[in-house]
């Protein structure tokens, strides 16, 4: 009798050591799915918030994008007293004379140094022609404008001259 009961507790002895391996391999399998969870969870946030610090970068860089170039303001020629008015996307160059005040105005773009000269209204006989100019800044706070090109000879006439600011 003594050896049957020594059977029975040699097989449940055997069970209890396996069952315990299972049950911590699936504890471990249960952990690990719900770490995987929140891991997945914090990256997906995670990867929103760059998006609105982007577009709030964005948004805080654009005003700086409103200061004004070195070359905008009113100029006046050394040479002959000419006036020019030069904006963003536009000029006004007026001669003063005695009889009438006659103005030119025009389009401006502008590629890093090089400003592109369009006349779009006034007496002038070049509207729509393009004139191309290098301007400069010196020190004294003059600006010159290097011809590039230019097909209307009263603009290139005038604009190779210096010009001190108003």
């Amino acid at each position: 009798m003594a050896v049957k009961s020594n059977k029975k507790r040699g097989s449940k002895a055997q069970k209890s050591p396996l069952m315990l391996f299972l049950l911590i391999i699936i504890l471990l399998a249960i952990l690990s799915v719900v770490v995987a969870y929140f891991i997945l969870q914090d990256d997906t946030k995670n990867e929103a918030v760059p998006a609105q610090t982007t577009t709030e970068t964005q948004q805080e860089e654009e005003p700086t994008l409103t200061v004004e170039p070195m070359y905008t303001g009113t100029w006046v020629s050394n040479y002959d007293g000419v006036i020019l008015t030069l904006n963003r996307f536009s000029f006004t160059l007026e001669m003063p004379s005695v009889d009438q005040k006659t103005a030119i105005k025009g389009e401006l773009s502008v590629v890093k140094n090089v400003l592109t000269f369009v006349n779009t209204s006034g007496a002038e006989t070049c509207q729509g022609d393009e004139g191309h100019y290098q301007y400069s800044l010196e020190d004294n706070g003059d600006i010159f404008f290097k011809l590039i090109k230019d097909n209307c000879k009263s603009r290139k006439a005038r604009m190779e001259m210096s010009w001190f600011r108003l």
